[in-house]
């Protein structure tokens, strides 16, 4: 009898991976300043609360590019279903 293996995450792994971006968010290092680009205020703010409510309610792969307007920059993310593949949420120079 074959072992079905389930490849996904979980909704607690995702939440971590989750919690592990806002607290980077939160604690953004420049230079010898820590600043909190987890702030209402800035512009892919909003969308990210969306995006990863919905990653960790549904478990699909969510990924794309959301606008960073205040410094001119796009984020690259990557939320993905299958826990052999590693999320990305990378700062980018916009082009």
């Amino acid at each position: 009898m074959e072992e079905i293996v389930n490849n996904n995450y979980t909704k607690l792994e995702r939440v971590k991976i989750v919690l592990d971006i806002i607290n980077k968010l939160k604690n953004f290092n420049v230079g010898n300043e820590i600043i909190d680009l987890y702030n209402s205020n800035y512009s892919f703010i909003k969308e990210l609360k969306i995006i990863t409510n919905e990653y960790i309610t549904h478990g699909k792969t969510c990924k794309g590019f959301l606008d960073f307007i205040e410094i001119e920059k796009k984020i690259e993310y990557n939320f993905p279903e299958k826990n052999y593949k590693k999320p990305l949420f990378v700062i980018r120079m916009k082009n």
